[in-house]
Order: C-alpha cells, then sequence, then structure tokens
C-alpha cells in the first residue's frame, strides 16, 4: 500500500504525502474469495475500504418491500466505507465480492486515534468532511 493510493480517495486529500505514508501502514491488506460480502446494510462495523484488485457490487434494500437493488459496481481504486470514518451509523449498504479480491482495510479505531495524536491534522480532516 502507497500514499499515492490514498490520495485518489478525496476524503484523504487534506493530508499530506508523508501523513498519506503514515496512514498506509496503519492498514491492512486483505484478500477475500468472490461472493463475500464485506459489510452488510445496517451492521455495525467501521472502516474504509481501498480496492486493490477485484471487483465489488454495492447494493441496498428497498424500505419499503425489502428487496434488494444493484447501486454500483466499484473495480480498482475505488473505495467505500469512507463515511464510517465520520460517523457511528449503521452500514448504508451491502457490499459483496464479485470476483476474488484485495482490499486495503482501514480501521476507525485506528484512523482515530492517528487524527488525534496532531490537532491540525485533525482539523484539516474534520474541515474537508464538511466542504
Amino acid at each position: 500500500m502507497n500514499a499515492e493510493s490514498l490520495k485518489s480517495i478525496p476524503l484523504m486529500q487534506c493530508f499530506n504525502e508523508q501523513e498519506l505514508s503514515e496512514l498506509a501502514n496503519l492498514g491492512e491488506v486483505k484478500q477475500l474469495p468472490a461472493f463475500t460480502n464485506i459489510v452488510i446494510e445496517g451492521e455495525l462495523s467501521w472502516a474504509l475500504y481501498l480496492i486493490l484488485e477485484g471487483e465489488v457490487e454495492v447494493t441496498r434494500s428497498n424500505q419499503l418491500d425489502g428487496v434488494s437493488y444493484h447501486v454500483a459496481t466499484l473495480k480498482e481504486n475505488n473505495f467505500f466505507g469512507e463515511l464510517s470514518l465520520i460517523d457511528q451509523n449503521p452500514r448504508s449498504a451491502t457490499v459483496r465480492s464479485n470476483r476474488d479480491v484485495k482490499l486495503f482495510v482501514l480501521e476507525k479505531t485506528v484512523f482515530d486515534h492517528y487524527v488525534k495524536k496532531n490537532v491540525d491534522r485533525k482539523v484539516r480532516f474534520l474541515e474537508s468532511t464538511l466542504f
């Protein structure tokens, strides 16, 4: 994992190269087989995912009848779960791998600790989420 990959995520653009390099070292690379539910709509889990290889499908449930519908297909260099770094809300969608995937995962607790170590860093991040 490298800083350049994290820089592609709009939420991370408030950090400089050095800070992104540090963040890249705080995450974990995970490989998952095809047809794995990575996150499930309504669950309480918090992490940012960057797709390094593979493809995932994002679905949501219709509030009226409960039927799932397709929202998006995400491929390499796309990301999901970024809002979980900001809020404590349950997952708003289910994300499932369409084929084998390799993901960079940055857990919210690790990220929170990282931004709290430096007030300026935390302020820049919070400001970037507002605009």
